[in-house]
């Protein structure tokens, strides 16, 4: 049986796209630095993101994760 605690996470991260899920999961669980984020998405994902365009995908994530506890 899944805990309420866990279910809640599940539905939190499967309302992210994936670019969100990653940057909150490095940021936030992996604890990298904003460099090893960006040399990370910018790897996996063939793109040239900056820090700022970065920083907008985690607070977006974070803003969805807000409003679905709520």
């Amino acid at each position: 049986k899944i805990s309420p605690d866990l279910r809640a996470l599940e539905i939190v991260l499967d309302a992210m796209n994936d670019r969100e899920r990653a940057v909150l999961e490095m940021k936030m669980v992996d604890e990298f630095s904003w460099a090893e984020v960006l040399g990370e998405m910018n790897k996996s994902y063939n793109n040239s993101y900056s820090k700022r365009s970065l920083q907008r995908l985690l607070d977006r994530a974070v803003d969805k994760a807000y409003e679905i506890i709520k």
